[in-house]
This record gives C-alpha cells, sequence and structure tokens, in this order.
C-alpha cells in the first residue's frame, strides 16, 4: 500500500468518523465538531488540542487525524501516530484503526521516527486543568 493510498484511508475513515458528529457529546468537544464539519481545521485543532493534552481519548483521536491529513496543522505522520497510540491506550477504540490494520500508518516511518513516537506516547501525560 503506498503513502497516498494509506493517506487516503485515513482521510476516508475521518469522513466516516465524522457522520457520527451528531451523537457526540455537547460542549468543547461538540464545538471542535462543527469547526471540523465546516472545514475549520484550525479552530477544531484550537479546540480539540488542549482537550487531548487533558487525557481526552475523542479529542485525542482527531488530533491525531488533522496531523495524518494535514488538516488545519502541517501534515505530521510521527506527530499523527503518536496522537493514535496515545488514543488507544486511553480507550479510543477506533485508534488503532488508524495505525494498523487497513491503514498502516506505522510504514510511512522510519524505524527511528516510529522509536519516537512510541517512545513519546508511553512518556506521555495528561495535563492539568
Amino acid at each position: 500500500m503506498t503513502k497516498k493510498h494509506i493517506l487516503r484511508a485515513i482521510l476516508l475513515f475521518g469522513l466516516l468518523v465524522s457522520s457520527g458528529a451528531g451523537v457526540a457529546a455537547a460542549g468543547a468537544y461538540e464545538d471542535g465538531w462543527q469547526a471540523y464539519n465546516l472545514r475549520n481545521f484550525e479552530r477544531a485543532h484550537e479546540i480539540w488540542r488542549p482537550l487531548a493534552e487533558r487525557g481526552d481519548a475523542r479529542a485525542q483521536l482527531m488530533v491525531g487525524l488533522l496531523y495524518a491529513n494535514g488538516e488545519g496543522v502541517g501534515q505530521d505522520i510521527q506527530e499523527a501516530y503518536m496522537w493514535f497510540l496515545i488514543a488507544d491506550a486511553n480507550g479510543e477504540p477506533n485508534a488503532s484503526s488508524l495505525y494498523e490494520g487497513a491503514t498502516r500508518l506505522d510504514e510511512l516511518l522510519t524505524p527511528e521516527e516510529k522509536a519516537a513516537a512510541e517512545r513519546a506516547a508511553r512518556n506521555w501525560r495528561p495535563k492539568a486543568d
């Protein structure tokens, strides 16, 4: 699977996930969905990043998706991989499908990049409010 095909699979996943936005919990996370659905990816990142840093696994997944697709942020596969690993460790059921299985995001990284992302994910701790 080529890098182009992997990223297309990630983008498709994002579209599928966004179709469930109407059932997401109200509040800041939902505000991020509104921004995302309006294609205001920078605003979605501004909303989701602090939530992700405080430990919200759903926001961690979406921050990873933004980095994987370069939406509202520069495309950074290593950063995306790290956020997907963190989201998975925090119980987000969709995270592992973004870095293994059909998409194989980890195949886009060098062994050094993959190891650095895995180390960062292992060492990650939520920030206090």
